[in-house]
């Protein structure tokens, strides 16, 4: 029906991305989608640079305090509309504290990306967001960044991410998998049961092995390399850098679930870092309001303001002040 335009095109995806010389990929200026599915509906615009954000000039007003953002589609705020996405919510709350009465202004860049992981995202600190000479650089972690840097860089098709284990697919594989939606979820199914086989070279261990100690320590070196970088970059552009442990529904329920927490905080403290946990708060908030959309995955719009007051709480203090202990510049 669909090849006969009798039935509507099935979408494509969330966003349009394309291959780069410094980059490997990155979503496309000023490119704009709306999806809707069950769980809800939600409006995507980019930038000038491929981010979802407003336009940012270079150069900073007097009194300004740049943060800058990078992350995955956590930070993007997939399933948020803009001025839900725990970015907008962070600055929102640094603006509206005693501090900015006195004349100090906050500014936070959002350069996340869907799929990012901390290769990417230190490329992109490298070469887009250190233009900006932030005050203070923060990385978001969420426990599916040791699978992705396991699962390594993929390619762009037609403006989509490929995989490895979907190139196999061929072109008209792909073009199938684009535009029908019985061969999208037969593949899926079939997809999943070799991703989750250890006879497939591409495959993976179970997700809740990541929170097993010696999983993925080699992913897991690479990660503290990357990161090892943005704090090197940082303190050449004369300012300081930290991390945002977000954790996902499913790490709520592991025996373990501080396990990721506890490493990235000795790195942090090894490294002159500062290290931001929304896991406790998470943990407190899931008990009383949906955080997490069950199907998707992504926060809901409580979750990413859960995020984004517990940010910037940490940057400034529960009560609004500038914490004596405050890591912000």
């Amino acid at each position: 029906l669909r090849l006969s335009k009798l039935a509507p095109e099935v979408p494509l995806g969330y966003l349009t991305y394309f291959a780069g010389p410094t980059i490997p990929w990155s979503l496309v200026p000023f490119s704009s989608t709306t999806v809707q599915n069950t769980e809800f509906t939600a409006s995507y615009k980019n930038n000038s640079l491929g981010f979802r954000d407003r336009e940012h000039s270079i150069e900073k007003l007097p009194g300004t305090k740049r943060v800058l953002l990078v992350g995955d589609s956590f930070t993007y705020g997939l399933g948020a509309e803009y001025e839900q996405s725990f970015p907008f919510v962070l600055e929102k709350r640094l603006n509206s504290n005693s501090i900015s009465s006195l004349g100090q202004r906050f500014e936070v860049i959002n350069m996340g990306v869907p799929s990012y992981y901390p290769e990417l995202e230190y490329l992109t600190v490298k070469y887009k967001g250190s233009q900006f000479k932030p005050d203070l650089i923060l990385v978001a972690f969420v426990p599916n960044d040791v699978i992705e840097t396991y699962l390594g860089r993929v390619t762009v098709n037609n403006g989509l991410l490929i995989t490895r284990r979907a190139e196999r697919l061929g072109k008209l594989g792909l073009w199938l998998y684009s535009h029908s939606h019985l061969v999208r979820t037969t593949y899926k199914l079939v997809d999943w049961a070799l991703y989750s086989s250890t006879a497939d070279p591409d495959s993976v261990p179970t997700y809740d092995t990541v929170f097993q100690a010696g999983t993925y320590e080699k992913d897991w070196q690479k990660i503290e390399s990357d990161y090892a970088q943005i704090a090197n970059l940082a303190k050449r552009l004369g300012s300081k850098m930290g991390i945002i442990y977000i954790p996902q529904e499913r790490d709520l329920k592991m025996a373990n679930p501080r396990a990721l927490l506890e490493r990235l905080t000795r790195w942090a403290h090894q490294h002159d870092a500062m290290m931001i946990e929304t896991l406790s708060a998470f943990e407190a908030g899931v008990k009383n309001e949906k955080l997490f959309y069950p199907l998707d995955g992504h926060c809901t719009p409580a979750g990413y303001d859960l995020i984004g007051t517990t940010v910037a709480e940490a940057l400034l203090g529960t009560k609004g002040e500038r914490h004596p202990t405050s890591s912000l510049p």
